[in-house]
């Protein structure tokens, strides 16, 4: 399955988190984020959750050469991802992201279903 959601400039948690009182906060700009993000996924895919070990690819198109670090943003996107493409980011055994420099904001997601076969590759045993 492939979803490619453009113009949506990509965000992450880990600069836009408020602390209160004995407690984390999302700002609005991630709870924003979240819910564009979101509602792009479900004007694409209207198949089921996929349950059992899948293999994620992020290709992350950003219109300058800022540094961002790729993992934070892949933290919120994996959070979405939950309950609308995969019942849990657990399941992701194969993970790749890609970091692409170009004109504008683009985000490609690609996630496949893995055999017990493939997912049983990945260890050090």
């Amino acid at each position: 399955m492939e979803i490619i959601i453009r113009d949506l400039h990509i965000r992450n948690k880990k600069n836009n988190m408020r602390i209160g009182r004995k407690k984390v906060y999302k700002s609005e700009q991630v709870r924003g984020y979240e819910q564009d993000l979101h509602d792009e996924i479900m004007s694409q895919y209207r198949g089921p959750v996929l349950e059992g070990p899948v293999s994620v690819l992020l290709e992350i198109t950003q219109p300058d050469k800022r540094r961002r670090d790729a993992h934070n943003a892949v933290d919120c996107i994996l959070d979405v991802m939950q309950d609308l493409l995969i019942k849990d980011d657990s399941q992701v055994h194969d993970l790749h992201v890609k970091k692409i420099f170009g004109k504008k904001w683009c985000l490609k997601i690609v996630i496949e279903k893995m055999t017990p076969a493939e997912s049983s590759l990945f260890g050090c045993g």
